[in-house]
């Protein structure tokens, strides 16, 4: 784990309340639930779907509702005890420094690659293709821009975040033994945002 992801993660583990408070109010229906519907279309309920970098677990109970069991995990000290204060079993999982434990049809990331270093996602990458079935999926957003920078504005601690573009994207994934299905763009929290799926493939 680089040095920026390790800040970022103790920023988070100082920040549950105010994170959770100010990212609870932002509505994640029309295109972000349109999106999930797609990622999920032909992913049967009783597959074995892995979250990565659950935070609060909004996105693990959206897709309960729709009748899919989700394997909620976090890096982060502080929202795994926020799972389990509100009801649920997570793994603490540092997807960088090694991959999970079995085998995955789906293995999903909101807003989580963006605090990672380059190095960091390729690493990551690896560890996910390891944790996949022949064939399984891998769905993420992140932010599409430029570049990279800390801030400290919203939380009031140091964040790393690491932007992308589609095409390059593409080239990391395709070099990480991706198949790369869909990405597609669209504006959210005043920011642009790539939404992509990929498949695995064999090496």
């Amino acid at each position: 784990m680089s040095q920026q992801n390790s800040q970022t993660i103790h920023t988070y583990n100082k920040s549950i309340e105010p994170y959770v408070n100010r990212d609870m109010t932002r509505s994640r229906e029309g295109f972000y639930n349109d999106w999930l519907g797609d990622v999920f279309r032909d992913v049967p309920q009783n597959a074995r779907i892995l979250e990565i970098g659950s935070a609060h677990g909004r996105d693990a109970r959206y897709l309960a509702s729709k009748g899919y069991k989700v394997q909620v995990t976090d890096a982060s000290g502080g929202f795994l005890d926020y799972l389990r204060q509100h009801g649920h079993s997570p793994l603490r999982l540092d997807i960088i420094a090694e991959a999970p434990e079995g085998k995955w049809d789906v293995v999903y990331a909101s807003a989580v690659f963006l605090h990672f270093t380059d190095e960091d996602f390729s690493s990551a990458l690896q560890n996910i293709h390891a944790a996949l079935v022949k064939d399984g999926k891998l769905a993420f957003s992140v932010i599409e821009r430029d570049g990279e920078l800390t801030e400290d504005q919203q939380l009031g601690l140091p964040r790393y975040f690491r932007y992308f573009q589609a095409d390059e994207l593409r080239a990391k994934l395709e070099r990480a033994n991706f198949l790369v299905t869909d990405i597609r763009e669209t504006i959210y929290k005043d920011k642009n945002w790539l939404y992509v799926m990929a498949e695995k493939k064999e090496k």
